[in-house]
């Protein structure tokens, strides 16, 4: 039994680094909360754009346009250039109806982090993706973008999901709800297979003891 248990040990241990060890489907999650009397966006996760074409390349401070679906997470003031590529398969024609709200500032509003936005019709009408100017079409990107004194009513901002997608990848919209993450598939299958291996254990002890 205990030759068993080692060799159900060695082939578990082995899965979980085969599994665990591979790199997740490339997706950017984005997520806007009202917390502190402030909407705060977050932007974290990796992208892959090689299955798109390049379109332009333009600088962009951070601003929102709920109503047209654009959201650019660049510096105050100074902006971010951004890479922008078309080709996507599906896109939200708003997240809201606001209208376009800036960011300065003196008014309180921050950016740290990457430069990243999506867009559905400012450039001629084409749903667009930017990345950080001249960052390989594969990469990670971690954002925040802060509107002070701001709340998800003033900006015409409405709660829900809203996916952009190519054939390559996809980026995903969370305005207001929670954001757990959660673990991926090949983990819960480690530890389906490291519970199975305890039990087995617990049954040749029991059977030893009888």
């Amino acid at each position: 039994m205990s030759k068993i248990i080692r060799t159900i040990g060695a082939a578990t241990f082995a899965l979980g680094i085969t599994l665990i060890g591979k790199p997740a489907d490339a997706v950017v999650t984005v997520t806007a909360i009202e917390a502190g009397g402030d909407v705060v966006f977050n932007a974290t996760g990796t992208y892959d754009v090689t299955g798109l074409s390049f379109l332009t390349s333009a600088n962009f401070d951070g601003r929102v346009l709920p109503s047209e679906a654009v959201l650019f997470m660049g510096e105050i003031s100074s902006g971010s250039e951004m890479d922008f590529y078309q080709g996507l398969t599906a896109s939200p024609t708003d997240f809201g109806s606001g209208a376009l709200t800036g960011t300065n500032n003196s008014s309180g509003d921050t950016f740290s982090g990457d430069g990243f936005g999506f867009t559905f019709v400012l450039f001629s009408g084409l749903p667009v993706i930017g990345i950080p100017s001249g960052a390989l079409q594969t990469g990670s990107i971690t954002s925040q973008l802060v509107f002070a004194n701001s709340t998800f009513a003033s900006l015409g901002l409405t709660e829900g999901t809203y996916d952009w997608t190519w054939s390559t990848d996809s980026a995903r919209l969370t305005i207001g709800g929670t954001t757990a993450v959660p673990l991926p598939a090949a983990v819960w299958l480690l530890l389906s297979a490291t519970g199975g291996l305890f039990g087995v254990g617990w049954l040749g002890r029991r059977r030893t003891n009888a």
